[in-house]
């Protein structure tokens, strides 16, 4: 079996099965398995069954992991139902990057607005509503730390961009810093940017993990 030194009790991580991608968490890491509660997606539980080959995420110390694994029996422990997987071999572990710096090339039209350094948050609240005041660009890729944008309009390193920003049937207002700006040869910027520090981690968690749901499609495709 492979080291499992990358996975701790009470770790978070994901089962993927038929396209759909459900949350556990580790239980327990015996000789012969790994325990994982029982799996659930919006309200919804796992069907899981004796000898069903699963795709399983483990997210611990900031890293991601991820595996294929087999279903061995379902289990109730001190009224909690677990499911006990099989534990991977060395070469079945695949190292992913660190989740906030997980980057997907991902092609979209944004709407966006370089914004003076002292815009107060009322201010942002209005923009949300003036949608004339916006310019148009484009995503080139994104993480769950910023972006990088393609613009007409020359920003300044350290200037603030508001973006609006399509997250699957979503759209997110951000707040973001210009970190590097680059003339191409069509007079076009290629801009990278970050989300200030202040972002509600709910919406970084959400973005992160449209990322990686971008990646698992991806993989399967190979």
């Amino acid at each position: 079996m492979g080291d499992l030194s990358f996975i701790a009790i009470n770790d978070k991580c994901e089962v993927v099965l038929d396209n759909e991608i459900y949350k556990s968490n580790i239980q327990g890491i015996e000789e012969k398995y790994i325990a994982i509660s029982l799996p659930v997606a919006n309200g919804t539980y796992a069907i899981m069954h004796k000898g069903d080959m699963t795709e399983i995420w483990c997210y611990h110390d900031n890293q991601v992991y991820s595996f294929t694994s087999t279903v061995i029996e379902r289990k109730k422990e001190d009224a909690i139902k677990l499911i006990l997987i099989s534990k991977p071999s060395y070469e079945n572990i695949k190292r992913v990057q660190r989740r906030k710096n997980f980057r997907v090339d991902l092609i979209e039209s944004i709407k966006y607005k370089v914004l003076n350094k002292n815009v107060v948050k009322t201010e942002i609240e209005k923009l949300k509503e003036a949608s004339e005041e916006f310019s148009d660009g484009y995503m080139i890729d994104l993480s769950g730390g910023g972006l990088k944008i393609r613009i007409k309009q020359k920003p300044n390193v350290g200037d603030s961009i508001f973006v609006n920003l399509p997250i699957g049937d979503q759209k997110l207002f951000l707040i973001s810093t210009c970190v590097r700006a680059i003339r191409e040869v069509n007079g076009e910027y290629l801009c990278g940017l970050e989300f200030d520090d202040d972002i509600d981690e709910r919406i970084r968690e959400h973005i992160i993990n449209y990322t990686f749901n971008i990646m698992r499609k991806h993989m399967k495709k190979r």
